[in-house]
């Protein structure tokens, strides 16, 4: 688990990413995607708290029900912050199981 007090987003330290990953649902319209996208995809740029969130989105990815190329905000989201540079390399071994489970939610069949 992630010291959240030790990690930083867009607006400050991540303390408060915990309760916004328990409060989303897996529909794409919930009001707590947009909470955590202006946290840890700001225009583009990822943080320390980015990453962090990556395993507690690869479950969030197994509950989508729909079209996964729309409907997804777990899976997109984590697909935006995979594919923005932090600049720590080792981020990405560290979270590799999760970034392996959300790949796999993503490919699979609906």
């Amino acid at each position: 688990m992630a010291d959240w007090s030790r990690l930083h987003h867009a607006h400050g330290t991540a303390e408060d990413v915990p309760a916004l990953l328990a409060s989303v649902g897996p529909e794409a319209q919930h009001r707590w995607w947009d909470d955590l996208w202006s946290r840890l995809w700001c225009q583009g740029t990822v943080s320390s708290a980015s990453y962090a969130t990556l395993p507690a989105l690869a479950p969030a990815g197994a509950s989508v029900v729909g079209d996964r190329s729309t409907d997804a905000p777990p899976l997109t989201l984590a697909g935006a912050i995979g594919d923005q540079p932090y600049g720590y390399e080792d981020l990405l071994v560290t979270h590799a199981a999760a970034i392996v489970v959300l790949i796999e939610e993503a490919l699979r069949d609906p």
